[in-house]
């Protein structure tokens, strides 16, 4: 306690000494220091200073002992001439605004009458640096030869500090835009040497910093600690950190001070906070993260070398990477975890974001259900390039979370295998169908359980599975299988140019391969709402103008409404509009049918359809069902039985909705029926009058053969001949439709009477059978009209009367002959004379001819 108060009393006891000798400073020569030192520094500076208020007092000498100083209050000092104003869009008059300035010097100059000022401090103000487009700055404000002023003040200064002063740095001729608010910044060392150690510490609040376009620090606390070696302008980093929102980087290097300042840099930083770190970056980088939360430790070392001025960009290369990192996209639940990556960064060959390059040469991380790895590269930030080689195993609706796609409405399934892709992207933000159109892909993917549905598309693929070769835009599927509609399709091919077909206009995809479905009802897939509903209406069929076709098919059911097919077999040709279908096979209706189609959508959207057709043992009666009786009602398919073998050429026009144009209608078919029935057929129940009705209900005929002919919206049928179980008859026709008929039927009239006189009296024989004279004149000719169940049968007497006059004609010149070869009459009829000719004609050719046997079996 003793010694502590001794040594307590000689420290106020200096105090003292101290402060008296402060006022005996300031009483006595305070005036002759200020105005000698004002005096001196009016002759030495190059600029104009106003000064509201000089003060020596003697605190100034108990704050800084051994140095005293002068305070200058409320200083402002104006910009040198030097600095063109016309180049700038503010007011570049000031260059220091300060609430005070206080100059140092040593106590002992007083005596020496020589000042030399060591120590300056600037307090709570502005401070603006600039410099013009040719390089000229503003603060140069020291004449650079004192020798004539015969002052005797020398600035030789060994420490400045600035206190809470807002500065502004704005560099024309480099490009360099600097706003920030300065705590503190302080340089310790001997500025009057040409050699010397500089010691800097600062700490500021930097609103930004830009160099070029390019903002490196926005809204950041900056602290620098470095000890630097200075050699005239060139600036060597011994030792410093520098500190930017937290993170702490290493620097070395040197700086050569000049109008365009050379940087040969290296700073380092190692277990760096990565939210800390993407905070700080630039923001024309920022806008590529801003919709993602990264979290993980990142270590890197960048260089930076070269010139920076308006018109040049220092190198930057930057190698990096990241551990334990997560990756979380802001607007969805998808997070990247175990994100491990080595890379590096460059701003290229020219310095710039067009040039800058980043590639991650190590990429892995887990998604939930998914996982990636492989290698990430970008070039040109302006107009992004993207190279991507990776290993995938993804859930592909945490994909579609990931990447917004603007093409695709619904996306899930997995997907397996590995991808390359090579293109530029306008937002790496948000992939476009664009992208995609102008990438080069290449790859190997399965596919599992995958269902995806395009914006605009009405149907939804679902169970897609397979495995698909990428080729830029060319597509090699393999074992492919997808349902629509809950129809199964299997494809093996080719797709050419699919994906620029899949995401832009006006482009065609050609597709080569096969194709099978084992059940395919065409009127459930095409009805459709936009709502993917099904739907009674079939909508307005378009086909497309961009597709090529050259397929083979396999169907083993096709359904089109009523009519029912197996074993479909068939190559498909498909090109602008025209569906061609080469040697189609297959069964229907009992049968076999064998055909060529050509399908054509014309430039009204009308559809022409042309088909040539064999048919072997159709079943007549599914026929007429699956086609709907053909539409007509007078004779359908519960009047038909038997089995139609036939060629057919038939050609049609349809609207694009499938309804036919009736008047366009045309076919000619060459058929034959076989074990032919005709049952309930109600026009055959007027024959009653001649046939027992038994008979007629169920009429069996034997093989019959015609050839039909459709045009005008008329069915014509030509003569034939019908034998069947209730008469024999030779008949033919022509049926509108509109179901008005017209059928001409010729029959025996021995056979009428034959069957009307078994009719009338079963039990009574008396008039034995009635039979055919031999004559030929025994024939009855019918006329069967009407429209749809209203039928009429009449005689045909137009036709009776073409028979009689032909029998009286033939009558009479066989009278003629009797007459001739008895009597001798007639000898100059024409007539006789010619058919003698002929008789004789044909007796010659008889003698010439062997002879013929003919054995009965």
């Amino acid at each position: 306690m003793k010694y502590f108060k001794f040594i307590l009393i000689i420290i106020l006891r200096l105090i003292i000494l101290i402060a008296a000798g402060g006022y005996f400073l300031s009483k006595f020569y305070g005036d002759e220091i200020k105005n000698r030192i004002i005096g001196e520094l009016n002759k030495q500076l190059t600029i104009k200073i106003d000064v509201e208020k000089v003060d020596f007092s003697p605190y100034t000498f108990l704050q800084n002992f051994p140095n005293v100083s002068v305070d200058l209050y409320n200083v402002t000092a104006f910009s040198n001439s030097k600095c063109d104003k016309k180049y700038f869009t503010i007011n570049t008059d000031t260059l220091l605004v300060t609430g005070k300035l206080s100059l140092q010097f040593s106590i002992t100059d007083i005596w020496k009458e020589n000042y030399e000022l060591t120590h300056i401090i600037a307090e709570k103000g502005r401070l603006n640096l600039f410099i013009d487009a040719k390089g000229n700055g503003n603060y140069e404000f020291w004449k650079s030869d004192t020798s004539q002023t015969g002052g005797n003040i020398e600035i030789k200064i060994k420490d400045l500090k600035i206190k809470d002063m807002a500065l502004t740095y704005i560099d024309l001729y480099n490009d360099i835009n600097i706003k920030s608010f300065t705590e503190f910044i302080s340089l310790q060392g001997n500025f009057g040497s040409e050699k010397y150690l500089l010691v800097v510490e600062t700490g500021m609040f930097t609103r930004h910093l830009t160099v070029g376009k390019v903002k490196y620090i926005k809204n950041h606390n900056v602290e620098i600690q470095v000890d630097m070696s200075v050699d005239k302008d060139l600036y060597a980093f011994k030792e410093g950190s520098l500190k930017i929102a937290g993170l702490r980087f290493d620097l070395t290097g040197t700086i050569k001070a000049d109008k365009e300042p050379a940087l040969d840099l290296v700073i380092k930083g190692d277990e760096l906070d990565i939210p800390a770190f993407v905070s700080v970056m630039p923001p024309q980088y920022l806008k590529y993260t801003e919709n993602y939360r990264n979290t993980g430790d990142l270590f890197f070392e960048t260089t930076i070398q070269g010139k920076v001025s308006n018109k040049r960009y220092p190198h930057i290369n930057t190698v990096f990477g990241i551990k334990n990192g997560t990756i979380f996209k802001k607007d969805s639940d998808v997070e990247l975890t175990n994100v491990v990556i080595d890379g590096n960064f460059s701003n290229g060959a020219s310095n710039c974001i067009s040039s800058s390059e980043l590639h991650f040469t190590k990429f892995s991380a887990d998604m939930r259900d998914s996982k990636l790895s492989g290698e990430f590269s970008i070039t040109n930030f302006e107009k992004p390039y993207i190279k991507l080689m990776g290993d995938v195993n993804f859930d592909l609706s945490e994909l579609s979370c990931l990447f917004r796609l603007d093409t695709i409405e619904i996306l899930t399934g997995r997907l397996t295998g590995n991808i390359n892709f090579n293109g530029k992207i306008n937002n790496l933000e948000k992939l476009t169908s664009e992208d995609f159109r102008n990438a080069q892909t290449q790859g190997d993917v399965k596919l599992q359980e995958v269902s995806f549905k395009l914006i605009g598309n009405e149907y939804l693929y679902h169970n897609l599975s397979g495995t698909i070769s990428f080729r830029n835009n060319d597509l090699q599927l393999d074992n492919i299988h997808f349902d629509i509609s809950d129809q199964e399709f299997n494809i093996n091919g080719l797709l050419k140019n699919f994906l620029n077909y899949l995401f832009l206009d006006n482009q065609t995809v050609s597709i080569e391969g096969y194709f099978n479905c084992p059940s395919l009802d065409l009127p459930k897939l095409l009805s459709k709402d936009e709502r993917g509903n099904t739907s009674s209406e079939i909508p307005e069929i378009v086909l497309p103008d961009n597709i090529n076709l050259n397929v083979a098919m396999s169907i083993d059911k096709f359904q089109w409404q009523k009519f029912v097919a197996s074993n479909v077999k068939g190559s498909l040709l498909y090109h602008n509009k025209q569906l061609v279908i080469n040697d189609m096979n297959l069964k229907t209706m009992g049968g076999l049918v064998r055909a060529n189609i050509e399908i054509e959508q014309q430039p009204d959207k009308n559809i022409f359809i042309r088909t040539t057709t064999e048919t072997e043992n159709i079943d007549i009666t599914k026929l007429f069902y699956s086609f709907d009786n053909f539409g007509q009602e007078f004779i359908i398919d519960k009047h038909l039985k038997g089995r139609v073998t036939s060629s057919i050429y038939f050609s049609s026009l349809w609207s694009n909705t499938l309804v036919p144009y009736e008047n366009e209608i045309y076919a000619e078919s060459e058929l034959e029926i076989s074990n032919g029935e005709l049952i309930n057929f109600e026009p055959m129940m007027e024959l009653s009058k001649f046939i027992e009705v038994e008979e007629l209900k169920h009429v069996r005929f034997s093989t019959l053969k015609n050839t039909i002919l459709i045009k005008d919206r008329l069915i014509s049928i030509p003569q034939m001949d019908i034998n069947s179980s209730a008469i024999n008859i030779s008949a033919s026709g022509i049926h509108s439709f509109e179901n008005e008929y017209s059928y001409k039927v010729k029959a025996l009239v021995s056979e009428l009477l034959a069957r009307k006189a078994k009719r009338d009296n079963k039990d009574n024989n008396s008039f034995g059978t009635v039979e055919d004279d031999g004559l030929g004149r025994t024939n009855i000719y019918l006329l069967i009209t009407g429209k749809g169940e209203d039928c009429k049968i009449s005689y045909d007497k137009k036709k009776i009367k073409e028979v009689i006059k032909d029998d009286y004609q033939n009558e009479k010149n066989e009278l003629k002959t009797i007459l001739k070869e008895e009597f001798g009459w007639f000898k100059n009829d024409s007539s006789l004379i010619k058919k003698k000719q002929e008789k004789e004609k044909e007796q010659e050719e008889k003698k010439k001819q062997p002879y013929k046997l003919v054995w009965d079996e």
